[in-house]
């Protein structure tokens, strides 16, 4: 049982302490708010007790002096904690002296209610100007519940020896004490159960926030999934058609071609050296076509060891060019991996993607790759393009 509550202190320590710098400028824009009103209300109970004259005793007249003079106190320390509130919002970044201003704004209210239910006491037990500082505290300030906790105390001690000293009769002291105690428990208590509330709603909104951070990342992985290989980050077949379809749609009178490349002998890399360093190979020479791409061209992964690579605004010929460019790259960049180097070489087949057959992408894809295999055929480590006129 102890365990259990000593747990149930610790987690409620935490999470306090968590919202307590996230509570500093609400409860100041607070404060700022509060001042609209208080400041006012302390001016009207300035001018009241000032033009008040039907005064029968010295006590009463120096009642009324003392209040005018608790409420001028109070109105300059209220003008100077709005002029620090406003000096704080625009440098929130200085987190310890916004919380000074609002434990400074919670205790000056407590300790308003306090001065002018001593100054009551002159004439009257009625201690309302404390019940009502301990609840307004209570319900504009959302501090720590220990921190409320200790000052509170703190309020209701030295009221209590104010009371001692402006009292003489123990009934008096008695029902006096045990008012202002009751009054203390209620504003603990509403500042205890606004405080928690607000809690509870602040990291249930960080909750949904961190989970709906947490599902647009995940949706967002899921969408490149789905349009993109998972090994090579390269497009997938689907988005590279869909891509060229578009791309070519644009530049239907101009030449457009696609090409086939194959890694040579990749079943005996992976044969020699492992299946780490054949995904390696993969991703390697992946990143190293697309840093060679110019704007506009495309290239996906088609399988396996398979890729295809589209090239707007080239007529086979130029194409053909351009494939042999990006093989003698790959041919002369070496391969590193885990202490293993190696070179790989690639075979390109390339041709034409004719506007008619945009709808019809297996025709060209077809015609490139017999092109690669007649690369192959050839001896590998070269490029070769096929002939749309061409009868092989």
């Amino acid at each position: 049982m102890i365990e259990k509550l000593i747990l149930l202190l610790k987690r409620e320590w935490n999470t306090s302490k968590m919202v307590e710098s996230d509570f500093i400028t609400f409860n100041i824009n607070r404060l700022i708010k509060a001042f609209y009103v208080a400041a006012p209300i302390s001016l009207i109970l300035i001018i009241m007790f000032s033009m008040f004259q039907k005064v029968t005793t010295p006590i009463e007249e120096q009642w009324r002096s003392s209040i005018v003079f608790a409420h001028g106190v109070l109105m300059i320390a209220m003008v100077l904690l709005r002029i620090l509130s406003e000096f704080y919002i625009k440098n929130q970044d200085l987190k310890r002296f916004g919380k000074m201003i609002q434990y400074s704004g919670f205790i000056l209210v407590l300790v308003a209610g306090v001065s002018i239910t001593a100054i009551d006491l002159q004439i009257t037990l009625a201690i309302s100007p404390f019940l009502i500082g301990t609840m307004v505290a209570g319900v504009i300030f959302l501090i720590r519940p220990f921190h409320t906790l200790i000052i509170y105390t703190c309020m209701l001690l030295t009221f209590g020896f104010v009371v001692s000293g402006v009292l003489e009769s123990p009934i008096d002291k008695l029902s006096t004490m045990s008012n202002a105690l009751m009054a203390s428990a209620v504003g603990f208590a509403i500042s205890l159960i606004t405080f928690q509330t607000s809690k509870r709603s602040l990291l249930q909104k960080g909750f949904i926030e961190s989970q709906q951070e947490q599902l647009e990342i995940l949706n967002k992985k899921l969408r490149r999934l789905a349009s993109h290989d998972d090994l090579t980050d390269l497009y997938s077949r689907r988005t590279f058609i869909s891509k060229v379809e578009d791309s070519a749609m644009k530049q239907l009178d101009d030449f457009q071609c696609i090409s086939i490349f194959d890694i040579d002998h990749f079943k005996e890399i992976n044969d020699e050296f492992g299946h780490p360093f054949g995904d390696y190979v993969l991703q390697k020479l992946s990143n190293l076509v697309l840093s060679l791409l110019l704007p506009g061209e495309l290239v996906a992964r088609w399988g396996g060891e398979e890729f295809i690579l589209y090239m707007p605004h080239r007529s086979s010929t130029s194409g053909f060019e351009r494939v042999e460019y990006i093989r003698k790259q790959i041919e002369k960049t070496p391969f590193l991996f885990q202490e293993i180097t190696t070179h790989i070489t690639v075979s390109f087949g390339v041709s034409e993607l004719q506007c008619n057959e945009l709808k019809y992408f297996d025709k060209a894809y077809s015609r490139a790759d017999k092109a690669m295999y007649q690369a192959k055929s050839n001896g590998r480590n070269q490029s070769c393009v096929y002939k749309i006129d061409s009868t092989t």
